[in-house]
């Protein structure tokens, strides 16, 4: 394939699109419209979850999590060119073009896959042939949506997996009607780790019963070891005394835990080991600690001790919400 050189426009758009795209927007991000916006968009050449089209790569297993990989990959398509994806130019002796992607040649036909389908042409009717350097993937597909366009499709193709369209299986769970009221929703919050990474789950697909998670997401912490610590910033609206609850999840490979508030440790610690017959659950609410803290900005610490005996050692941890109770 090829690869361009970076910077210049694209790393300016991109940064103006980050501006608008940030962490508080995308988690207000409606993910069945974002999923529409894909089926007429990307769907016409991509595959995600298993539907779509085969066109241009499958994008189920690429690293949609991280905002600047989605950015870079729809600002500027041809900064890399993987061979596959080029796009080639045939000029026919007819005065016919093709215009696609070389899909199979042999010593005496070429088979180009575009849009419209797959032509197969002989060599002997080929005039000129032209490799360009441009991906088959049109640049500027976002600046034609509204910026909550933008936040819908951009977090859609962020979900680690699908979202459920109305009438669907588990539309009704997922619905963001399910969020408890006045909770500081995991998902939304403002987060630095030392160690793993962290992204929005939704939580659909592990709904039975009366274990349900507020907005049908959880904040998804990966990739830790123990040691590792995970800050989260909790805005607090008035200064008083507040009971600090958290609500978390728990799975056969989830981490053991214990908390911290502005470096302060607190008693509470968490086993977040469920085991496999249970499944994927989450706790009741936990009380933190009572404190009275002045209005603005706190940090509230989860570091990983280790794990249950039982437990997968992945040390994964989810957080459903944080709930802030102000005492009379």
């Amino acid at each position: 394939g090829s690869i361009a050189a970076a910077g210049g426009d694209s790393a300016a758009e991109i940064a103006k699109f980050k501006t608008v795209l940030t962490p508080a927007f995308l988690r207000t991000a409606n993910l069945p419209n974002g999923r529409l916006l894909y089926n007429s968009t990307c769907g016409t050449c991509h595959t995600l979850f298993g539907q779509g089209k085969h066109l241009g790569p499958d994008l189920t297993g690429s690293n949609r999590a991280d905002l600047d990989y989605l950015l870079e990959n729809i600002v500027n398509p041809n900064a890399l060119i993987g061979k596959d994806y080029e796009l080639h130019l045939l000029t026919l002796a007819d005065g016919r073009s093709l215009a696609g992607m070389l899909r199979e040649e042999t010593d005496t036909t070429v088979t180009v896959l575009s849009l419209t389908g797959s032509d197969t042409v002989a060599k002997k009717d080929i005039t000129k042939r032209e490799t360009p350097g441009f991906s088959m993937m049109p640049p500027g597909q976002l600046t034609a949506f509204t910026p909550e366009q933008q936040r819908d499709l951009i977090a859609y193709l962020a979900a680690p997996s699908q979202v459920p369209l109305t009438g669907e299986p588990g539309a009704e769970k997922f619905a963001i009607a399910n969020r408890i009221p006045g909770a500081l929703e995991g998902e939304g919050l403002l987060t630095t780790t030392t160690g793993g990474k962290t992204s929005p789950q939704p939580m659909e697909n592990f709904v039975r019963g009366n274990w349900n998670w507020s907005a049908g997401a959880q904040l998804w912490w990966t990739g830790g070891k123990p040691g590792d610590r995970l800050d989260l910033t909790l805005p607090v609206p008035a200064p008083g005394t507040y009971e600090i609850q958290i609500v978390l999840t728990k799975a056969p490979d989830y981490a053991m835990l214990k908390f911290f508030l502005d470096n302060k440790p607190l008693e509470p610690t968490f086993d977040g080991f469920s085991p496999p017959g249970a499944g994927v659950t989450h706790s009741p609410a936990i009380t933190l600690t009572t404190a009275t803290l002045p209005a603005g900005d706190h940090r509230l610490t989860l570091e990983i001790t280790g794990s249950n005996p039982e437990a997968t050692k992945s040390y994964m941890a989810g957080i459903d919400y944080v709930y802030l109770k102000k005492n009379p």
